[in-house]
């Protein structure tokens, strides 16, 4: 490196992670600390493998030196399942989830919150492998503590209603996702949330209503988000630009099931 030359964060972490390596030993408690935040700033530099490949070796030295229930081992591994889901090797990732949440239960109780944060990893590795009926008793158990712990109208408890309406749009049961769809736009604390994300979430109840063919309904709620997503976004916003497509979609399909209705009537009365 040229002198003068400006050293990124990581290669800063870096040198510093190698120094104490060499002055304290790689099992050092103080060593094992820089190494997770090097594996951090890896992973967020989009660097997976030397994430991978760093901790790895961490997780050997937590284990050893601290136990396998201990919370920085349990850490540890938990930034190596993500780097093994950045890899897309997703099925590692759940086995070691697995195994983690397991411990969490057993050393912090079903409740704990570092149990429930790991629950909601390894919900997430369900649904990237598709696996929903796996995926659902996580999400039911995230829900029902957030809701008991913060109430209805918490921003915690309006992401478990969001992520659960995700799984049943997955699995096909679109009524029970727009009945999640309303208890989020009733329930969610709008000083908490952007004016975006508010339409994302009024988008979304609105695309349901469109696959159960409840087109009057889906209708009164686009035009309502519509209008606020002209006052609110600027004309390049993607979500915008989206809603311009949706609305002429909306109005066709409409139109198309209203005539569909119209020629049924029609038959069925001749019968």
């Amino acid at each position: 490196m040229d002198p003068g030359e400006e050293v990124s964060p990581v290669e800063a972490l870096r040198g510093q992670w190698e120094s104490m390596c060499a002055l304290l030993g790689e099992e050092h408690p103080e060593t094992l600390d820089t190494a997770m935040d090097l594996g951090r700033a890896y992973r967020q530099a989009g660097k997976p493998r030397q994430t991978r490949i760093l901790l790895e070796s961490v997780v050997v030295a937590r284990q050893k030196t601290l136990g396998v229930t201990h919370l920085k081992t349990i850490q540890a591994e938990t930034l190596l399942a993500f780097a093994f889901v950045d890899l897309g090797e997703l099925r590692r990732s759940r086995l070691i989830q697995k195994d983690v949440l397991e411990r969490c239960e057993a050393q912090f109780g079903r409740q704990s919150e570092q149990t429930i944060a790991t629950a909601i990893n390894l919900a997430n590795t369900y649904r990237k492998l598709k696996q929903y009926p796996e995926e659902s008793p996580l999400r039911t158990r995230v829900l029902e503590y957030r809701t008991s712990l913060f109430g209805e109208r918490h921003i915690e408890t309006i992401k478990s209603l969001a992520a659960m309406a995700v799984l049943k749009r997955n699995q096909g049961e679109f009524q029970a996702a727009v009945i999640l769809d309303h208890a989020i736009l009733e329930n969610i604390p709008r000083s908490q949330v952007s004016a975006r994300e508010l339409l994302i979430f009024k988008f979304n109840l609105v695309n349901d209503l469109m696959r159960l063919k409840k087109w009057s309904e889906a209708t009164e709620m686009f035009d309502e988000a519509y209008e606020e997503a002209a006052l609110q976004l600027s004309p390049d916003d993607s979500l915008r630009r989206n809603a311009d497509k949706y609305r002429s979609k909306l109005r066709y399909m409409g139109k198309a099931d209203a005539k569909t209705r119209s020629r049924r009537e029609k038959r069925q009365s001749r019968a």
